[in-house]
């Protein structure tokens, strides 16, 4: 697969969710870098410099995958030969990944311990956080999930085909019908994009879900791994109208926000790598 391939399955959300997204970035980075014909580090880390400025502005709304490849490009900006930079990129690559799997699995741990049985448990849109502590919740709890189709690209559809193949009971309801579901579960589980300190960030719907979990007195969980943090939030991403209709009225006005912010309070408890905690405390 070419960079330009990878960055628009970025850029068109074929790849979903902020921890996929991050995984996927820094793979293409790794494997450009790796392709840079250059014995001079300075051309090197000036070329590699643009390819991290591109594979983030694919997503502006990802901090994950800018905190990671940040990370990764300051490891190896130094005087070396390339050759070492290279391999330095391509073992920490490995290390990396192997750690963020174990933070995951610490997730899915934390946040499976906060499902009990008999739960009815509600979700919106798809987070890979969200659905490894349904996973590892299914394997001694007996509960069910009520998923939205989460328009206009449908990632609840997504979220709904892997619940049902965990062997998990799963309703899935259509968008506008979430806020009167709500009242009928027990606990809310969302992922997040972006942990700030306005809120976190989350597909658009989820102020809605929040603000429901507030009327009807429900408890709302965030899960996501801390290196989703950044003390500012980009302004929100704005899809092309063209995916909620393809050939509307010529004068009509369609906005599509790939996001919204929700205010800290309504959470519960942020679930982490790290704990489970107000979000004051996470950090």
């Amino acid at each position: 697969m070419s960079f330009r391939v990878g960055v628009d399955k970025i850029r068109s959300v074929k790849v979903q969710g902020a921890t996929n997204v991050a995984i996927f970035g820094l793979k293409l980075f790794v494997s450009e870098a790796e392709k840079l014909k250059t014995n001079n580090a300075n051309i090197f880390l000036n070329k590699l410099s643009k390819v991290k400025t591109v594979l983030i502005n694919a997503r502006a709304n990802e901090p994950m995958l800018r905190n990671v490849l940040e990370l990764f490009y300051k490891s190896i900006y130094d005087k070396a030969r390339v050759k070492d930079l290279k391999q330095r990129l391509v073992s920490s690559q490995k290390t990396f990944l192997e750690q963020l799997k174990n933070d995951f699995e610490k997730i899915a741990f934390n946040g499976a311990d906060l499902i009990k049985n008999g739960d009815v448990v509600f979700t919106h849109c798809h987070s890979s956080s969200v659905m490894r502590v349904f996973k590892q919740a299914s394997k001694k709890t007996d509960f069910s999930v009520v998923c939205t189709e989460t328009r206009p690209l449908f990632q609840g559809r997504k979220t709904a085909k892997e619940l049902v193949s965990m062997g998990i009971e799963t309703k899935m309801v259509v968008d506008s019908h979430a806020f009167s579901e709500i009242k009928d579960c027990n606990k809310i589980f969302l992922g997040a994009d972006v942990l700030s300190g306005e809120g976190f960030v989350n597909k658009v719907g989820s102020y809605n879900v929040a603000y429901a979990a507030k009327v009807f007195k429900k408890i709302l969980y965030v899960c996501s791994h801390t290196l989703k943090y950044s003390p500012k939030i980009a302004s929100i991403e704005q899809r092309s109208p063209s995916e909620v209709w393809k050939n509307p009225p010529k004068s009509l006005i369609i906005e599509n926000p790939s996001f919204e912010i929700i205010p800290w309070k309504f959470v519960k408890r942020v679930v982490s790598e790290r704990s489970v905690k107000k979000y004051g405390g996470l950090l």
